[in-house]
């Protein structure tokens, strides 16, 4: 027999949702309408187990208390509190009975829903849960079923997967973090339900509110892997924090921010009430302000225009480090740390890089909360993308070595990106390359972008061989999908930021990849590294980046002396931390 029954018509038990829940939300009875046996509203429903009147499953549960002998001292101390469905303080709220739900604070009656599963008593209640981050940073909990947990473990060693022991199981689609309806129609939309090795490990991190360091090669998804369970979580923290900022991320270049935008609107389009705001450089700032106030949930910023206009972050509960290479342990390290000083203490860092080295990891360490570490396909994967070629030239002979490189048609393929150093030496080599009749341009950290965008548009239409590129640039033309090869007129100042500028340059935006293949590149993709000893600070790296990859090294290099002192000192140091 049923729980209920109506007066109308019986009520089977997988119709109970119909049921009302609370005693508040039921009518006062018309005329000769039977009344509730508790409280006197209409009795809608008979309940079967004693034949009564009962206006709602509240009523119900009351009654049951008041017939249970045990229980019939604490239904006597409940007609003390009224009905009210959400009072001010939780001393107005009556107990919780046996079998129904309780505050997640107080453990009095649960009557309000936050965030699809924390039951609250009331306004008390629900202010103190959301000025605490730790729990919120956990909501909505996601429950992740005992096979996932089981094929993890076989398929992070098919996959090439390494992550620290207290992460959740990798996930099998994006369905498996609990999305929102209208975001699953927008990834279907936008044909993301493909799932690579990095997303099916980083969203599911995410989506549990750990804190996270991912380390993967370009074209992993990274982006995806962060976007998709951050708009969910935004979508459900937005009922209770209206108007307020709840997600930022920072990226070291407006051409970056730019196309995450674009990406973060086409994944937010028809939601309700969602909205982005690109705040970055080159942009009136009038304009970035006035969008600020249009109850903004999600930033993607660059961290100097982001702390020139100073929007309130106090109740941020995520942040996205997108290139935490370059924004932690590069020029903008100072900003970003600065930008984070503007955050509440306590919410949910996630960190992208595409290589992982001990200097990011202790500034990382100074930022996140026990932090899960990922890395797929190993710290170095640029060996498997394209060929690289080291040429030992000195300092006077670049130029001349670039044009003869350029001259040959056997070893040069056009188009082709230049990576100088600085504006000054980018103009320079430029004017000589055009000199000679080699067409190129320069983009520079100074070149705006709506000179970019049309430098750019005349390098897609053929108008120039070869872009001129500094370092500082280069996530602004990591979405040439046609670009054969790379040229390190100058060597960056780490290996770490050789792989990220070598790898990224053959990267084609938008481009979906299958799950067990990472290998985008043509055979023609070549990568050309000029080096000698004004490179020496990085000798002994480079040089186990080379063997590791087997990649032929210069003789010269092989047998230079300060890649023997550095070998030597390397010696000593762990022979004293052994000791």
């Amino acid at each position: 027999m049923s729980m209920f029954s109506s007066k109308k018509q019986k009520i089977d038990n997988n119709l109970d949702d119909t049921i009302i829940e609370l005693a508040i939300d039921q009518r006062q009875p018309k005329g000769d309408e039977p009344k509730c046996i508790i409280c006197g509203r209409y009795g809608e429903y008979i309940c079967d187990t004693y034949d009564v009147d009962i206006c709602s499953k509240e009523c119900k549960q009351l009654y049951s208390s008041k017939k249970n002998s045990n229980s019939k001292v604490l239904f006597d101390q409940l007609k003390q509190y009224p009905i009210v469905r959400f009072p001010e303080n939780s001393s107005a709220q009556r107990p919780a009975l046996p079998g129904e739900e309780k505050c997640l604070l107080c453990k009095k009656f649960g009557t309000k829903q936050v965030f699809g599963s924390a039951k609250l008593c009331s306004k008390d209640c629900l202010e103190d849960f959301l000025k605490d981050n730790d729990r919120l940073l956990k909501y909505p909990p996601i429950t992740f079923s005992s096979r996932l947990y089981h094929q993890s473990t076989d398929r992070r060693k098919e996959l090439q997967i390494t992550v620290s022991s207290n992460s959740p199981p990798l996930i099998e689609k994006f369905s498996d973090i609990n999305l929102d309806a209208d975001l699953f129609k927008n990834i279907e939309k936008n044909r993301l339900c493909s799932i690579t090795p990095f997303q099916s490990q980083a969203s599911a991190i995410i989506a549990e509110g750990s804190d996270l360091v991912g380390c993967g090669e370009k074209g992993t998804g990274k982006t995806m892997a962060y976007l998709i369970p951050l708009i969910n979580r935004v979508i459900t923290w937005r009922t209770e924090f209206q108007d307020k900022v709840l997600a930022l991320i920072v990226t070291a270049t407006r051409e970056t921010a730019t196309q995450l935008e674009q990406k973060c609107k086409r994944l937010c389009e028809g939601i309700p009430n969602m909205r982005t705001a690109l705040i970055i450089g080159g942009i009136s700032e009038t304009t970035q302000q006035y969008r600020l106030k249009s109850a903004i949930q999600i930033i993607i910023a660059t961290p100097g225009r982001l702390l020139k206009l100073n929007p309130d972050l106090r109740q941020c509960l995520m942040v996205v480090l997108h290139d935490g290479f370059t924004l932690l342990d590069g020029t903008f390290m100072e900003e970003t740390k600065s930008v984070l000083r503007l955050l509440p203490p306590r919410h949910q860092t996630i960190i992208m890089c595409p290589t992982l080295i001990p200097s990011l990891e202790e500034h990382a360490q100074q930022v996140l909360f026990f932090p899960v570490r990922l890395i797929v396909g190993g710290r170095y994967r640029t060996a498997a993308l394209l060929r690289q070629i080291v040429i030992w030239v000195e300092n006077n002979n670049k130029k001349k070595r670039l044009l003869s490189l350029c001259n040959d048609a056997r070893l040069f393929v056009p188009p082709a990106i230049v990576y100088v150093e600085g504006r000054l030496g980018g103009l320079c080599l430029a004017d000589y390359l055009l000199s000679k009749g080699i067409l190129c341009t320069v983009i520079h950290a100074q070149t705006t972008p709506e000179q970019e965008e049309l430098l750019l548009d005349e390098f897609f239409a053929g108008k120039y061989t070869i872009v001129i590129a500094t370092w500082q640039i280069r996530s602004g033309i990591s979405s040439l999908p046609f670009v054969s090869q790379v040229i390190f007129f100058d060597l960056p100042p780490t290996v770490h930021e050789f792989v990220n500028l070598a790898s990224r340059a053959f990267i084609s935006q938008g481009e979906v990849l299958p799950c067990a293949n990472f290998h985008r590149v043509k055979q023609h993709h070549v990568a050309y590294v000029f080096i000698n000893n004004s490179d020496r600070a990085i000798f002994a790296d480079f040089y186990d980046y080379c063997v590791s990859n087997d990649i032929q090294i210069p003789i010269q290099l092989a047998h230079s002396k300060h890649l023997a002192f550095e070998k030597q000192n390397r010696k000593i140091n762990a022979s004293r931390s052994v000791r």
